[in-house]
């Protein structure tokens, strides 16, 4: 198993909102993407997501 430090994966994005594929278990991908401002949260109706937030600074 490869541990992935999501900080420093997210300190590389240099745009927002683009994402990062960090790897995948079960068929499905783990991302990361860096925003800013307001998230408008939508329902997904064909998959499964789990999201993980955090506040830099």
């Amino acid at each position: 198993m490869h541990k992935t430090n999501i900080r420093l994966e997210l300190q590389s994005l240099d745009e927002f909102w683009s994402q990062k594929v960090l790897g995948e278990a079960n068929g499905t991908l783990i991302k990361v993407a860096k925003g800013i401002g307001e998230v408008n949260w939508h329902k997904p109706t064909t998959r499964t997501r789990c999201s993980f937030c955090t506040r830099a600074g």
